[in-house]
Formats: structure tokens, C-alpha cells, sequence
């Protein structure tokens, strides 16, 4: 019987020689492990193995090599051997890269170097499990179509046979069914990889954006505060483009849901003019806000999702623009007792949009060309992502343009709407640093429960800074020890959610347990932030939850909520 062969590209010859030696410590003899140190090799063996009649489940290439690189040869494969599932094995390759091969080669997983063990037996072990389950679902199918004819043959003869043969048949296609079932949750993996991805990089970054926050507001000379800027607003950046990540991998897994508050329209368009004034006025650029002339009251709908929509918009606007201006209108399209649609507009004159590039501009991971990418930068998420918002929220996009005139962006959106309630409204963005909180946690005692050495430092400063007196822990077990056993007192506690050996969970649910700590407020600081995470958390019996990476006027704003200010 011939063996089914793993291929693995690479041009480092130590790295394919550990590949190999590590699938043969997983596998054993089971597969055929062949080795190629570039593109050009590699579709000579695949050549090889093809005439042999072998099948090739698994395809496990390096994206960095002389010649043809990686993503072009995955692709090169997909066209020759649709079959096979490929797997970049790379610490190089860009969102770019890895969205063209997952669009064009039907990307089965991604692992960076260096790899762990576990990680890449995993992965492997997946992916060659979906192979032959997909394999199996075909043959399946085969068997059943020649059951069928076979029983089509017989039924005149054997009418009472075929009854029971009918009811086999339909049991045979429910397995079949929940076999493709199987094989096509396979294909989820890469919306929960983005996601895994996002997380982890959440962390570092919480640290990098801290204490460049922490930093800012002590005594620098001016050439250390630009630098200290440039780290905070690159970091920002970094992190825009995880959101945009978590984001997508959350719409595509059907976890994304709306939020359901009451705003006032006019804050909304008025704090996206405030956060692109300062870049439109360096520019050269007007930056219009057309008055707000109809009369809607309170609306009821997701503020941060509609204002993430319109950030998006005016953001690539202001990008696209060299000069000129660029407007912001809304206009009421249809209003009910219960319902209002809103339309808005953001017109520019910027550099336009080809009409042949159009129907790529929604596409998750593309951009109108290269060179744009290079000029302006940017994933090619934010237009995806605003498209599958506003339709979440019961709208529908549409645009116009002409090269070298400018770009017009519409879309409608559905909210509840009630009259004015003047008291409970706020006209201030919560997203802004407040600088004057000073000394306002002076006396307040608060324990730290975070196994990460940066992250407790960081928070440890942040709380410092401000007066409080600070105690940390590393883990679950020590934070129980210093509460119930030593029961020393805090006026709150924040507890990472992530730590070993016992999770911030089990630890909540456990200092709940003793009568004297029911009432202690418990802050949740997380660098989770799927769907159903602030849930969990609250639902153990936490307070409030803080997303990292955590600012120092959200962690002054939590406090605040929770423990009483002298």
C-alpha cells in the first residue's frame, strides 16, 4: 500500500531537518516525509509524486525563499493539486500574503517560527484529520449514488427489500451529513486563528501603550516627548489593526453583536470632526460638517459601532486627500413612532477610486493596488468591516466615484428613537485622557492579582501615580492567601482573568465564597475580548471588566464607578 507523503518547503536545511525528524516523532511510518529547499524543487516532487500515483494530504512551506516565494508557490499548488492542504510555516509573511493565499489556495493554517511542539502537532494533526475526513465524506457520497442505482434496479423485483434499503440509505445520509458538518468546521479554524492572534498581541501591547501613557505625563524634554508620541501613536495604530482583526473574525464566526444605548447623534459626528480636525488643518485639508437640521430626539443603537463606521470613512477620506476638502452630511430618510433611518454621506476630493477596481473595494485583505498599500498603508479591513456593521445594523452601503475627482460614501442605518432626556446625557467623550484626576485615589488600597511581571508593574504605576496603595500577586493562590487566610483589607481588586494553575475566574468565585469579601469590588483586566467574555466574567462575580490594552483614564473611570472618592 503506498504511503500518503507530507511535503515541507523550505531553504534552511536545519529547519527541514527538524520539520522531519518532528512529524516522524508524531507519526512514525504512517506518512512519507519529503523535503524541498525551494519553490522550483517542490513542484518537481509533487511532479514525481503525482506520476507514482501517491496522494499528497498536506503541502508545509516557508514564505521567505530564493525564487518563487512562499505564497506564490501555495497558489502555483492549489491550481495543480486543489486537494492538498497547504500550511505556511513562516515568521515573515505579511497580512497581505497570508489574505492572498487563504482568497486564492484555500490557506488551511498558519505557524510562525519558531514553533513549538504542541502547536505544530496540533495543527498538523488537525489538518490531516480534516483531509481524510473530506476524503471520507466523498466516498461516502460514491457509495451512496451507486447504492441508489443499484436499489433503482431491484425495486420491482423487491419492493419489500427496498423499503428497508430506503431506510439504510437515509441513516447512510445522515452520517454523510454530519460528516460534512465536521470537514466544513475545519474551515473555522482560520477565523479562530485571527482571533487567537489578536489576543496575543493584546498583551505586549497593553504594556507598550501604557507606559508610553505613563511616560507623556511626567517631565520630558521636548525632543523625548516626540518621541514618546510617536511610540503612543504608532502603537494605537498597531492596535486598530488588531481590532480590525478581532473584529472580522468575530463577524465571521457570527459573534459579533450590537450593542443597544441611548446617544445624541450630534456628539457622535461632532467627536469624529474633533479627532480629524488637527490632521485636516496640517494637511491643507477643509474638513466640513454639514448642521444637523432635522429633529430625531434620543436615538437608541451602537454608538461605538456607528462611530466606528464613520472613523473608517473619514479616516480613508483624509488618507486619499491631498487637497480640497472633505464633507460630512446626514440627512432623515424615513422616521415611525418606534424607528428612525438615518443616511449618511462623506464626500472628498481626493484621488478617487479606478471603475474597474470597484468590485474588489468590500474585500477583506485588498486594497484598490500595491501602491497604494505602500503609499498610504492599511490592512484592507476597514471597508469589509464597516459594510457587514452597517448591515448588522439593517442598512446597506453604496458609493460613486471618479479617478482623480474624488469619492462619495453612503449608507443607511436603522436606530430606536425617544425624546429628549437632558439629564442623563453627556456631551463628553469618555475615550479622552483626563489629566486633572491628580492625587484622587489617595488612601485607597488595591490589590493587584497578575502573573505578567510588565502588566504589574505598569498597573502598579498607573495606581501609584494617582495616590493609591498598591499590593500585587502573581497568581490565584496568593490572592487567596493574602484575602482569606492573612484577610487583609482592600477597597478593590484587579484580577487578570488569565493566570496559571487557576484562572481569575475560579479565583472570584472563590473570594465570593467567604461572607467578609461578597461586597469588595473585583475589576476584571483581560486581554480577552471575544463575545460572551465580559459575561463570564460578571457572571463569576466580578464587578466590571477592563480590555487591554487598559489606559490610565479607563482604570481611573472603573475605580471611580466602584470605590468611593475621598
Amino acid at each position: 500500500m503506498k504511503k500518503s507523503v507530507i511535503l515541507c518547503v523550505d531553504d534552511e536545511i536545519s529547519v527541514l531537518t527538524s520539520l522531519r525528524d518532528q512529524l516522524l516523532h508524531f507519526f512514525g511510518d504512517t506518512y512519507q516525509i519529503e523535503l524541498a529547499e525551494s519553490a522550483e524543487e517542490a513542484l518537481e516532487v509533487l511532479e514525481e509524486i503525482s506520476q507514482e500515483g501517491k496522494e499528497v494530504p498536506l503541502i508545509i512551506s516557508d514564505q521567505i525563499m530564493p525564487g518563487i516565494k512562499g505564497d506564490e508557490l501555495l497558489i502555483t499548488i492549489h491550481e495543480r493539486y486543489p486537494k492538498a492542504l497547504k500550511i505556511f510555516l513562516t515568521g515573515q509573511a505579511t497580512i497581505y500574503e497570508i489574505g492572498n493565499v487563504v482568497n486564492k489556495a484555500s490557506l488551511q493554517a498558519f505557524i510562525t517560527k519558531p514553533w513549538d511542539e504542541a502547536s505544530i502537532k496540533l495543527i498538523v494533526t488537525k489538518s490531516l484529520h480534516s483531509y481524510f475526513l473530506d476524503k471520507q465524506v466523498n466516498e461516502y457520497r460514491k457509495s451512496l449514488i451507486k447504492a441508489n442505482q443499484e436499489l433503482e434496479e431491484k425495486i420491482k423485483e423487491r419492493t419489500q427489500d427496498l423499503e428497508k434499503a430506503k431506510k439504510e440509505l437515509e441513516r447512510a445520509l445522515e452520517q454523510a451529513q454530519l460528516a460534512q458538518e465536521v470537514a466544513e468546521s475545519a474551515n473555522k479554524a482560520k477565523s479562530a486563528f485571527l482571533a487567537n492572534m489578536s489576543h496575543e498581541l493584546r498583551t505586549p501591547l497593553n504594556a507598550i501603550i501604557g507606559f508610553a501613557e505613563l511616560a507623556l505625563r511626567a517631565e520630558t524634554n521636548p525632543k523625548q516627548r516626540d518621541y514618546l508620541t510617536r511610540i503612543e501613536v504608532s502603537s494605537q495604530a498597531l492596535l486598530e489593526i488588531i481590532c480590525d482583526i478581532l473584529d472580522l473574525s468575530k463577524i465571521e464566526a457570527g459573534h459579533l453583536q450590537l450593542e443597544c444605548t441611548d446617544f445624541v447623534l450630534e456628539e457622535i459626528v461632532e467627536q469624529i470632526v474633533n479627532i480629524f480636525s488637527v490632521n485636516a488643518r496640517k494637511k491643507g485639508v477643509q474638513l466640513i460638517l454639514e448642521p444637523i437640521t432635522y429633529e430625531i430626539g434620543i436615538l437608541k443603537g451602537d454608538p461605538l459601532r456607528l462611530k466606528q463606521v464613520l472613523i473608517n470613512l473619514v479616516s480613508n477620506a483624509l488618507k486619499f486627500t491631498i487637497k480640497g476638502k472633505i464633507t460630512i452630511r446626514s440627512e432623515l430618510i424615513q422616521k415611525t413612532e418606534d424607528n428612525v433611518v438615518i443616511e449618511f454621506e462623506v464626500k472628498d476630493t481626493g484621488i478617487g477610486i479606478p471603475k474597474e477596481k470597484m468590485s474588489i473595494l468590500f474585500k477583506a485583505f485588498t486594497q484598490v493596488d500595491s501602491s497604494t498599500t505602500r503609499k498610504y498603508g492599511g490592512t484592507g479591513l476597514g471597508l469589509a468591516i464597516s459594510k457587514k456593521l452597517v448591515e448588522m445594523m439593517n442598512g446597506c452601503f453604496e458609493f460613486d466615484s471618479e479617478e482623480g475627482k474624488g469619492s462619495i460614501f453612503k449608507f443607511t442605518v436603522e436606530f430606536g428613537h425617544k425624546e429628549y432626556v437632558f439629564k442623563n446625557i453627556s456631551k463628553t467623550n469618555a475615550g479622552d485622557v483626563d489629566y486633572g484626576m491628580g492625587m484622587a485615589l489617595k488612601g485607597i488600597r488595591v490589590l493587584i492579582v497578575e502573573d505578567n511581571a510588565f502588566n504589574r508593574f505598569l498597573a502598579n504605576e498607573i495606581l501609584r501615580d494617582m495616590g493609591a496603595i498598591v499590593e500585587e500577586v502573581e497568581n490565584g493562590a496568593q490572592a487567596l492567601e493574602v484575602l482569606v487566610t492573612k484577610g487583609k483589607a482592600y477597597n478593590a481588586i484587579l484580577m487578570d482573568v488569565q493566570l496559571p494553575d487557576m484562572d481569575g475566574l475560579e479565583v472570584t468565585r472563590r473570594i465570593r465564597m467567604n461572607e467578609g469579601l461578597k461586597t469588595v469590588p473585583i475589576i476584571a483586566i483581560t486581554a480577552c475580548a471575544m463575545q460572551g467574555d465580559k459575561e463570564r466574567c460578571i457572571a463569576s462575580g466580578m464587578n466590571d471588566y477592563i480590555t487591554k490594552p487598559m489606559h490610565v483614564n479607563q482604570v481611573y473611570q472603573v475605580l471611580k464607578k466602584w470605590v468611593p472618592m475621598s
